[in-house]
């Protein structure tokens, strides 16, 4: 990678380099630091298109390329650039100079980025150039952490090919992409045109899981769920007051929201610590606590609630309660009353005598006294084994017991669910790029330029199935129910469109489908004044169109379905469940699995069986039809529109000389309008989804931004030259106006010897994404009742109108030298202050406001007010949120390289190292205001992004005639994960951490998340210029040579995706001529 450098400028064509306006003879050492990266470099590295560049980068962190169905929702087939860490939108990314629009899919803490995946064809790439310091002053809002400027190979005289095949050795995963590069013209016109194709399958957990075995089976899924298929079912039965030690495990009220808090009650649980005290339990001894994997009841015969022996817990299930084995796992049952809501549960469709069974049943709960022990027992259902032995995915998770009383045999326990298989590691996608530019000069005075990119790209991400957020309720009358007269709740997952009779799932139950078209449009004109001066004007529109479909299963036509009253053309109000047009949804796992001719009866709410208008029993199919998933599921669309409008006026040019050269100034004004409007479709803006069941609207925003700027270059001394910007813009409204200068100077006390140094003030001004935008995606947050539970539910994130403009102060040292021929040295000291940073508040800390009374932040009005919601059953289900400006981050580091080059009599030696280390990343967590150094982190439960330490490249390469070989070892340090604590080789020796104080419980250690290093190798041959090879050349070469496997983590998917590449090795071959 090219670096700053010293050498002579004689005869040099004087031109612009990013980070400034004006024209300058020397092209290397510069006042800041500033990597280049040519096309040699990017052919050694191998890389396919920009994220594998961006991936190279040591100063890159967190930037969102490896596709993740967990943390991103909506990002699926684009790519970015995080430099410094600094998130996502504070790196601009220009082309040609000229800003690019950003994609209309937001990440899902709501930021808004230019997807580099729809910049350009790669063939049409001459260079990158990085300025890696603040350039507000120059660029203004958004290059806080500092410029990436996509060069391309506007003078490029011929005809290029080229095709490439890239596989993953441990699969079938495979890229191919072809690509053509044509240019000519004459002294007066040039025109350049480049398009390329790339089709690239798909990488499927199921091929490539990388979970440790032990953390896939029935005894430890990472990525498991009680939404299961098939499901699990609590039944509404009254409660019984003869509760006992021997039946208490029997009348399990077990949380459906995927975490331990106990269904229908306030609960605050504080942890698995012995000794925790307990509160007296109002609703009598025997009360039963339930999560599975550990049931636990207080024993009405120990009176000490402190004493650990007066909880029995089962670790592997109820069999253990029953042999009497003790675990002291002590949670915390805080009074209270059981939800209020309940009283008037309704479900939009039921008849009033459907409606009325109902209630009665949620009635018997409301029964309860203090006197009389309370449960109900959760069961799995009846068809978990039967699923489990045709698909591995469901897992049988309990055991038979006998009631004591009654003698008969219960299944207690759930039906579990690995939905870790069905995602992808790599999407199926396509990609179809164009670019073009042409150059036509008028006259000496003036240059047209004019540049057409456009870009079309498709991506196919797999998910499993959604799961059902907010349990279900069946009517006792339901004539697939086994649970003879009672109603019950019903938690499992909608159908999906995969969903076959005979079996449960394809390989791809839900797909997910995503649409990027990104068009982009630039004219211009420049010229010279005089020989000294001249002006560049130019129109920039640029828009991303993006469309996301998915399906889910609908909430009013599912509750109707369990009715018997799904279909087009039935009449809810009038017509008999099951009979004519109406149809029943059948959620036990025989709606699956059952012969096609098998049939039940349909009754009414008394238990007599319904007769049809010719005097027969109505009888309705136990198997599902097509049309009945049809039905109850619905298209979930987002339609997103992006636009860019920038008008930029440049005059640049030199005032008078100085001794040492003369001094160089530069004018600027920008005009700059950027919008975004999201449309979703009707049942998304109802809420009426059974996985994101919260109403989301639509928005049309935008914005107008006027810019005036200023740019000096003073050469005080043959070996002192001193800069200075100053940049003014003018947002309107709440954000105001803001005024950024920078200083910079460069000192050349020797021809081998340059030293650096900057000063700058940045900002970065809302995006209108995060000022009135309105999002709500799917992700694990933890409970803060319970840890270890991680439930997926719907955040809301609102738009903030009143948000203040983020704004960051940093300064750099460095050096470059070059004390012996072939040899060029960089160090770099980098600082960035950055305040106000702009986040979305984290869920984890709104969550544990409103549930938990011993925070010091405690506040009941967030569930009053909807911030917090609960389902029926306790467990969290929605979080809304906004964006607020947080205190700010910190964070320093060093840069440094070195590159050797040796010219012999036999071929030319290279090799060189750089590398990035992190000192400092000083970064809110909790409730925004506790800074704490999380360089060395995962930042899972913050806003930040994983933090290694040290990242480093090491290259060696030789080449002699058109031969060429070169070696690549990349280095990742290791971090600490801040998810988890302890950690081996099983999931029980992990424990959740405090995401608020960032700390482990009882004295245990961050886990460990492993160092990487992996080393990448390629060979190639370039033909000479004469022969009927002239011009071509071919490369291969592998990526991850030894095919070493990221570090894992324990997370959903197994792996931290925004640092470490999980394909594996993958082999390429790049084939190019020249005409």
């Amino acid at each position: 990678m090219a670096q700053q450098g010293s050498g002579s400028d004689t005869g040099l064509e004087e031109i612009t380099v990013t980070g400034s306006y004006i024209r300058t003879p020397r092209q290397k050492d510069r006042p800041s630091p500033i990597s280049v990266i040519g096309q040699d470099q990017l052919r050694d590295i191998g890389a396919a298109d920009i994220a594998d560049l961006t991936n190279t980068l040591t100063i890159n962190n967190g930037a969102q390329n490896n596709p993740d169905a967990f943390t991103q929702n909506l990002t699926t087939g684009t790519e970015n650039i995080n430099l410094r860490g600094l998130g996502l939108a504070s790196t601009l990314v220009l082309l040609n100079g000229k800003r690019q629009v950003n994609s209309a899919a937001p990440s899902d803490d709501g930021i808004l980025f230019v997807d580099t995946a729809s910049l350009i064809p790669m063939i049409a790439l001459e260079r990158t150039e990085i300025f890696k310091d603040g350039a507000a002053a120059i660029y203004g809002s958004d290059a806080v952490a500092g410029v990436v400027n996509f060069i391309t190979r506007d003078d490029f005289e011929g005809l290029e090919l080229k095709a490439e095949w890239q596989g993953n050795t441990n699969s079938s995963q495979n890229d191919f992409k072809i690509e053509g590069l044509w240019g000519g013209g004459n002294d007066r016109t040039h025109l350049t045109v480049a398009a390329s194709y790339l089709d690239r399958s798909q990488l499927t957990t199921r091929e490539r899981d990388l979970r440790p075995e032990a953390f896939t089976g029935p005894n430890g899924l990472s990525v498991s769920t009680l939404t299961s298929t098939p499901g699990n079912f609590i039944p509404l039965t009254a409660p019984r007051s003869d509760l006992n030690p021997a039946l208490a495990p029997l009348t399990n009220i077990f949380n459906a929201g995927f975490d331990n808090a106990v269904p229908l009650f306030n609960f605050e649980g504080i942890g698995p610590v012995a000794g925790t005290p307990v509160i007296a339990n109002p609703f009598g001894d025997g009360f039963l606590v339930g999560s599975f994997g550990g049931f636990q009841f207080q024993s009405p015969d120990i009176a000490d609630p402190n004493n650990p022996a007066s909880f029995l817990s089962g670790a592997d299930g109820i069999q253990d309660a029953f042999t009497g084995t003790v675990l002291p796992q002590l949670l915390a049952v805080s009074p209270g009353l059981i939800d209020p809501s309940l009283a008037n549960f309704n479900i939009a469709g039921l008849a009033p005598d459907q409606q009325a069974a109902l209630q009665s049943a949620f009635g018997q709960l409301n029964a309860a006294t203090d006197a009389a022990g309370f449960g109900t027992l959760l069961v799995p259902d009846p068809n978990c084994a039967a699923a489990a032995a045709i698909d591995s995915d469901v897992v049988p998770a309990f055991s038979s017991v006998t009631d004591p009383l009654t003698g008969q045999s219960v299944d207690v326990g759930a039906c579990q669910y690995d939905f870790g298989k069905f995602f992808n590691l790599v999407p199926r996608e396509s990609r179809l790029q164009g670019y073009a530019s042409l150059n036509h000069e008028f006259n000496e005075k003036a240059e047209f330029y004019g540049e057409f990119a456009f870009s079309r790209n498709r991506a196919q991400r797999e998910t499993s199935n959604f799961p059902i957020t907010s349990p279900i309720a069946l009517l006792p009358n339901n004539p697939f129910n086994p649970f003879t007269g009672s109603a019950s709740l019903f938690i499992g997952r909608s159908p999906g469109v995969g969903q076959t009779t005979g079996d449960f799932f394809t390989d791809s139950p839900n797909p997910n489908n995503f649409r990027h078209d990104t068009y982009r449009v630039v004219g211009g004109v420049k010229g010279d004044i005089t020989d000294k001066w001249y002006y560049d004007v130019s129109y920039t529109r640029a828009v991303n169109d993006y469309r996301l479909t998915s399906s889910d299963g609908l909430a009013l036509q599912t509750n109707l379905a369990l009715n018997g009253l799904a279909g087009q053309g039935c009449n809810p109000a009038a017509d008999t469940p099951g009979t004519g047009n109406c149809f029943f949804f059948n959620p036990f796992g025989s709606g699956a699995l059952a012969d096609e001719d098998q049939q039940v009866p349909v009754t009414d709410l008394t238990g007599n069986v319904l007769l049809d208008e010719a005097g027969n029993p109505v009888l309705v199919p136990v198997l599902n039809s097509a049309d009945v998933i049809d039905f109850i599921t619905g298209d979930i669309t987002l339609d997103g529109k992006s636009d860019l409008t920038v008008v930029d006026a440049v005059v640049a040019g030199s005032l008078f000389d100085l001794p040492a050269g003369p001094i160089g100034v530069a004018f600027g004004f920008q005009y700059r309008q950027d919008g975004l409007t999201h449309d979703l479709d009707d049942d998304t803006n109802k809420g009426n989804f059974l996985f994101v069941s919260a109403g989301i609207n639509d928005f049309t925003a935008s914005r107008d931004v006027f810019a005036f700027f200023s740019e000096v270059n003073i050469p005080l001394h043959d070996m002192l030259e001193l800069s200075a910007a100053v940049r003014y813009e003018d947002y309107g409204g709440a954000i105001g106006d803001t005024l950024d200068p920078r200083v910079a100077m460069l000192f050349t006390p020797t021809d081998w010897l340059s030293v650096r140094g900057s000063y700058s003030t940045s900002f970065r001004a809302p995006s209108v994404f995060q000022q009135f935008g309105n999002q709500t995606s799917l992700n694990s947050v933890i409970d803060p009742r319970d840890p270890t539970a991680q439930p997926f539910i719907a955040i809301n994130t609102r738009g903030n109108e009143d948000l203040s403009p983020e704004e960051s102060t940093n300064f750099n040292i460095g050096f470059t030298a070059t004390p012996v021929a072939g040899l060029e040295l960089n160090f770099d000291y980098w600082n960035f202050d950055f305040d106000d940073i702009i986040v979305r508040e984290q869920p984890e800390e709104i969550a544990r406001r409103a549930l938990i009374a011993s925070d010091p932040n405690f506040d009941p009005s967030l569930i009053a007010n909807g911030s917090v919601t609960l389902g029926p059953t306790g467990g969290l289900t929605f979080i809304s949120s906004q964006f607020i400006n947080a205190v700010g981050i910190k964070t320093d580091g060093f840069d440094a390289s070195a590159q050797y080059s040796y010219d012999m009599s036999f071929g030319t030696l290279r090799a060189g190292i750089e590398g990035t280390y992190i000192n400092s990343y000083k970064a809110p967590v909790g409730t925004g205001n506790d800074v704490i150094d999380v360089a060395g982190f995962r930042n899972s439960q913050n806003f930040a992004s994983p933090i290694p330490e040290l990242r480093f490249n090491a290259n060696v390469g030789f080449s002699t005639g058109g031969h060429n070989l070169v070696a690549f070892v990349r280095y990742t340090d290791s971090f600490k994960d801040d998810q988890n604590c302890g950690g081996g080789d099983l999931p029980s020796d992990f424990v959740g951490s405090d995401p608020v104080s960032l700390t482990c419980p009882g004295g245990l250690d961050f886990a460990k998340v492993a160092s990487h290093t992996t080393v990448d190798l390629q060979y190639s041959f370039s033909f000479g210029p004469h022969g009927p090879m002239e011009g071509a050349s071919f490369s291969v070469g592998a990526i991850n040579l030894f095919d070493n496997a990221p570090p894992f983590v324990n997370t959903d998917g197994g792996f931290e995706s925004r640092t470490h590449d999980p394909r594996g090795r993958m082999a390429y071959v790049r084939l190019i001529s020249r005409f």
